[in-house]
């Protein structure tokens, strides 16, 4: 059922991102990356991301980004969060500090809360593919963290590949 209408609110945050014309040099459609490792690591209680979690959660602005998908858990007791960002022109490294310091935000957040979520948050990591950067923070329960996020790095790296050269 919880997948049931994750994937009905992952196609209506689509519909509702429809309109958008595509930049020639874009990365591919990075919602669905972010649904195929949603899906993969198990978050707990996803939620996409929308313009209101880009910014006040993120503190990223909308206009600062050509596209992005993430999926952030709605479950205090868990630090899952994965956020895909394809910065528009010059704003690269403010989109990457602002990752950055969501990372180092969580990380705190479950020093003293939570073990599992706080080896997650520590394991987490801010990097970039393509034109894109993500933040990732998952790992499947009784899994090593820091080896899932390993693992989902390769994951999206081949994916970018695969799917730029599809484009």
């Amino acid at each position: 059922m919880k997948r049931l209408a994750a994937m009905i609110a992952a196609l209506l945050l689509l519909a509702g991102c429809g309109g958008a014309a595509p930049e020639a040099a874009a990365d591919p459609n990075l919602e669905e990356l972010v649904e195929t490792l949603s899906q993969q690591y198990d978050l707990t209680m996803p939620s996409p991301v929308d313009d209101q979690f880009l910014q006040e959660i993120f503190g990223i602005l909308p206009e600062d980004v050509l596209q992005y998908a993430g999926r952030l858990s709605m479950s205090a007791a868990s630090a899952d969060s994965i956020l895909a960002v394809e910065p528009a022109e010059g704003k690269t490294e403010e989109v990457r500090s602002a990752l950055e310091d969501r990372l180092a935000f969580v990380r705190e957040s479950f020093r003293q809360f939570q073990p599992e979520s706080y080896e997650k948050a520590r394991a987490g990591v801010v990097c970039q593919e393509g034109n894109s950067l993500f933040l990732l923070i998952l790992g499947r329960e009784g899994n090593d963290p820091a080896q899932e996020v390993e693992a989902a790095m390769e994951t999206l790296a081949g994916w970018m590949e695969d799917h730029q050269e599809a484009g």
